[in-house]
């Protein structure tokens, strides 16, 4: 009962603290058996609204048969690179029909991440790229800095045909910021673009916030708009943030003036 609470509250404050991912349309009891009570208030903050048009898009492409199965079947129904990275096992892909997002998804044959394992970290990458919003908003730092709006997606009960895979039930659905290629992004971070505002407004975010993985410049590429994006929000609220790996990316300048900033 205390845990059941315990969670109610934290579903509370989640809405009032974000009203702009308020549900519309999602009942308070889980869709189906396979999805528990607790687990149903952990995602229900941050479900992507039952209304929105965007849902109805992808409940069309999901539920012609079990899409997330494995690679293969997630390619023959329209999705583009789908390999699963190297270290995380996520696949990062896009979909023709629905431009202008980004997916995040975590396989059914990946048997060593299990659907709760796997839902841990899609939650704490909705709630990371909460808390970085947040952060902009409150300090003024949207001249420089941006991330994307994510959002859980539930995928429909489609039937899943080998019981030794890890039946998922959420992926993550997130805003395409459509940053810069590696060579580019690269390039842009030893130019005259990042300045000392820059990096001092990049080192309040990634101190303050905690952020582990958001000190390689993949994670925080330059968009086609000029701003830094944080598009990797998973790790968050770490105390030992290694800032000195910014270091090496910079131009001479702004090497010397990193140093002293981080020391």
């Amino acid at each position: 009962m205390k845990r059941q609470i315990f969670a109610m509250t934290i579903l509370s404050l989640a809405v009032f603290i974000f009203p702009e991912y308020s549900l519309m349309g999602w009942d308070v009891i889980p869709p189906r058996s396979s999805i528990t009570q607790e687990t149903w208030e952990a995602v229900y903050p941050y479900l992507l609204p039952e209304t929105d048009e965007l849902k109805f898009q992808l409940d069309e492409i999901f539920s012609q048969y079990r899409v997330t199965l494995n690679s293969e079947t997630l390619s023959e129904s329209g999705f583009t690179n789908v390999k699963p990275r190297k270290y995380s096992r996520i696949v990062v892909t896009k979909h023709p029909k629905v431009p202008g997002f980004v997916f995040k998804i975590y396989l059914d044959d990946q048997g060593t991440k299990s659907d709760d394992i796997a839902l841990y970290f899609l939650i704490r990458r909705v709630q990371g790229a909460l808390t970085i919003q947040n952060y902009i908003d409150e300090h003024d730092l949207h001249e420089n800095f941006k991330v994307p709006k994510k959002w859980l997606y539930l995928l429909p009960d489609t039937p899943m045909s080998k019981k030794k895979y890890s039946y998922k039930n959420f992926i993550v659905v997130e805003e395409d910021m459509y940053i810069m290629d590696k060579e580019s992004n690269k390039k842009t971070w030893k130019s005259s673009k990042v300045t000392e505002k820059t990096l001092l407004g990049l080192y309040r975010i990634l101190k303050d916030i905690g952020l582990m993985d958001c000190t390689r410049i993949e994670n925080i590429p330059f968009s086609e708009d000029g701003k830094i994006t944080f598009i990797d929000t998973e790790m968050f609220g770490y105390y030992d943030v290694p800032l000195k790996r910014i270091k090496k990316v910079l131009s001479p300048n702004m090497r010397s003036f990193w140093s002293r900033l981080i020391h």
